[in-house]
């Protein structure tokens, strides 16, 4: 019993392993596009969140639309509210925030002084955390401007979403052929719930 298994793995083992041309070309093709996916992953995700915003926007754009007034300027409109709206959250909330960081590095300034003045600390390590704290910095500087221009990238194409909204929503539909009514359907679903959970 033991060698008629060892026979018929030896035999799988030796067996010659045929892969056609077109397995090959669509294992290649297929690596191909998730390096490509994984190169572009930042555009796919900004174009998700825009995605997401157009949803939130698209009816009161539809509602100012519906009052006779310009796709354009009705965007226009509703990105200035929501400018003003998130200027005013963050004067709230960033007011108490400035006023107790400026009190803290006033008093940490006073701490800093007295522990050099009492010798116990070593200057040379103050200065090589000081260089340390420079480099990190840099990074963050770096971070927060990566953060700005992926905010306006976002804002960029949900006002161009937004204002080709419907072209948009048929061009889909459209790839779905004979059940065109049903993706349409499904697509103002999916766009409801998404605009929905982000009012919310």
């Amino acid at each position: 019993m033991l060698g008629w298994f060892l026979r018929g793995i030896i035999s799988l083992m030796i067996r010659r392993v045929d892969i056609s041309y077109k397995t090959i070309i669509f294992i290649t093709v297929f690596l191909l596009l998730l390096w490509i996916l994984y190169h572009i992953l930042d555009v796919i995700l900004l174009f998700f969140v825009s995605l997401i915003f157009m949803s939130a926007l698209a009816p009161m754009a539809d509602k100012l639309v519906s009052w006779k007034i310009p796709r354009v300027l009705a965007i226009i409109t509703l990105y200035l509210l929501v400018i003003l709206v998130l200027t005013g959250i963050l004067t709230v909330g960033f007011s108490p925030l400035v006023e107790q960081t400026s009190s803290l590095s006033l008093r940490l300034v006073e701490v800093v002084n007295d522990l050099l003045q009492t010798n116990l600390v070593d200057r040379s390590l103050i200065s090589q955390e000081l260089t340390n704290f420079s480099k990190n910095l840099i990074g963050f500087l770096f971070s927060i401007v990566q953060n700005i221009l992926g905010f306006i990238s976002v804002a960029v194409i949900t006002f161009y979403l937004l204002l080709d909204r419907g072209r948009l929503e048929s061009y889909v539909a459209n790839l779905f052929g004979e059940r065109q009514p049903q993706a349409e359907r499904l697509i103002k679903r999916i766009e409801g719930k998404l605009g929905a959970w982000l009012r919310g």
